[in-house]
């Protein structure tokens, strides 16, 4: 902020345009290594949020004085955590070197560049670090006091400003290319823009999987959940995941399941990971979730829960309702309210489903349940006491190892203990409509099993491009009317409100 004379104070605002948020101002200090805040941030300059709008990252002006009395003045970087409203020190203040301009990368909170400045040369050096770890590596030398770097919108290299005297402005923009970990720099800067400086530059639409190998790909950022949902995704490598919700719970995932489309990325198919979740236990409006890949965060989300406002768990309702027009002008799809799922799941014409299962001692299939619609994503889960190797038959006509081992704290008095949980993330727009049934196998030995009916939109695989929002009258209640939309991530509907 600047002063009425024009002058920068050590103060941030930052104005929030959402409806019902206030805006926030901050004032700069510089967290000392004991935990105690010193007053040595006169102003700040460079900014950039993070892709979550959790962080504001920033490098500020100090003035330090010594023990011996000198002084000293240089550049430092800073992170706001704009939840908590706390500061925390990315580099701090260090003599004769000024670290500056910091910006994230654009797939990944994880990572930023920055400037590092020689006071006695006048020479920069660019920076990328990997912020969970402390991992830093020299990307570019800058010819020129300042380099103002940024990543590229895929992460593959970083752009930065050099001293050209052939161009009227005196700089122009150059591309050190990365490789995959973001840090590390391969072959020679190129001319990536003539006659140009202090680049920035921004991604439009989600977070991407980054050449780290990882995408949380539900819940989406900006996205609706309700009722029980999947937090899913996959991580190339990590010995376990873990899943924080909103700073106050964290779960391990089911990690491990196969996931062919990553064969690219990591070098191997075992990648998937799912939760799946009771949005209800939270409540209606924003929240967060982080992927903690052996306890570092690689992903984050910000989406908003909307509930029926009927509790955690609501029980004995019942609907069944016509969405005209949809999924194409002319066509009719049929929505039925499915406790289990705590949401609507598309059904046949008919609304009808039979089938029946079996579970041996010591073990519970809990999704699908044995008569129940399943349609888009869902979950193949459960547990098992003592195995070590789940997989998932379906038809009798593919195999599939499910994730094994995550905490289920509810098995403790039938097992003995808590790693028993399993899941499976599949798609049952591939098997088609009609009845269906999994096997569950417990060392090659079948466990469970359960027969259930699929129905689908009948446009193949993975339909894109399908919006919809319908409002459904008399539930929950009569007088009240419930608003569902389509959501692509999820092949299916989710509630967005209650009237």
């Amino acid at each position: 902020m600047l002063l009425d004379g024009g002058l920068p104070a050590n103060l941030i605002l930052v104005i929030d345009l959402r409806p019902g948020q206030q805006n926030k101002l901050f004032v700069l200090s510089s967290p000392a290594i004991d935990g105690v805040s010193a007053n040595t941030v006169i102003f700040a300059d460079s900014m950039d949020f993070s892709a979550d709008d959790r962080s504001l990252i920033y490098d500020a002006f100090n003035e330090v004085t010594l023990i011996d009395g000198s002084e000293f003045g240089v550049w430092s970087i800073y992170t706001i955590d704009l939840a908590t409203n706390t500061t925390q020190t990315i580099f701090p203040p260090t003599p004769g070197i000024d670290i500056s301009f910091p910006r994230f990368s654009r797939t990944s909170d994880n990572f930023a560049t920055f400037d590092v400045l020689d006071q006695d040369t006048n020479q920069s050096t660019v920076f990328a670090c990997k912020l969970s770890t402390g991992d830093c590596k020299a990307v570019a030398n800058v010819n020129g006091p300042f380099g103002v770097p940024s990543y590229t919108g895929d992460d593959s290299a970083i752009i930065y400003s050099q001293a050209d005297s052939s161009t009227l402005t005196g700089f122009s923009l150059f591309r050190q290319p990365l490789a995959n970990d973001r840090l590390t720099p391969v072959g020679s800067p190129t001319l990536w823009l003539s006659n140009a400086d202090y680049s920035v530059i921004y991604r439009r639409g989600q977070t991407a999987p980054g050449p780290g190998g990882v995408a949380l790909e539900n819940p989406a950022s900006g996205s609706v959940q309700s009722g029980i949902g999947l937090i899913s995704g996959w991580v190339c490598n990590a010995s376990r995941i873990d899943i924080d919700i909103d700073g106050q719970a964290q779960f391990q995932a089911a990690y491990g399941t196969g996931r062919g489309d990553t064969q690219t990325a990591c070098g191997d198919a075992n990648n998937g990971f799912s939760l799946l979740f009771n949005w209800n236990l939270l409540s209606p409006g924003t929240h967060r979730v982080r992927i903690l890949a052996d306890n570092v965060e690689i992903a984050s989300s910000t989406f908003t829960v909307a509930t029926l406002g009927l509790g955690q768990f609501v029980r004995g309702l019942s609907g069944a309702f016509s969405l005209p027009d949809f999924p194409q002008s002319g066509r009719t799809a049929r929505v039925q309210w499915q406790e289990a799922n705590q949401n609507f799941v598309i059904t046949n014409a008919g609304g009808s489903s039979t089938g029946g299962g079996s579970n041996n001692p010591g073990t519970q299939l809990e999704n699908p349940a044995p008569g129940s619609f399943q349609s888009g994503f869902g979950l193949i889960s459960g547990w098992v006491c003592n195995a070590s190797r789940i997989d998932i038959d379906i038809d009798g006509r593919a195999t599939f190892q499910a994730a094994y081992g995550t905490g289920r704290a509810d098995t403790q008095s039938a097992c003995g203990d808590t790693n028993n949980g399993y899941g499976l993330l599949f798609n049952w727009n591939l098997v088609g409509d009609g009845t269906h049934f999994v096997r569950i196998l417990a060392d090659g030995v079948e466990v469970g099993r359960s027969t259930f009916t699929v129905a689908t939109l009948g446009l193949g695989e993975f339909p894109r491009g399908l919006s919809g929002t319908f409002t459904v009258p008399g539930f929950p209640q009569s007088g009240r009317s419930t608003q569902i939309q389509w959501q692509e991530s999820g092949q299916n509907f989710v509630i967005i409100g209650v009237q």
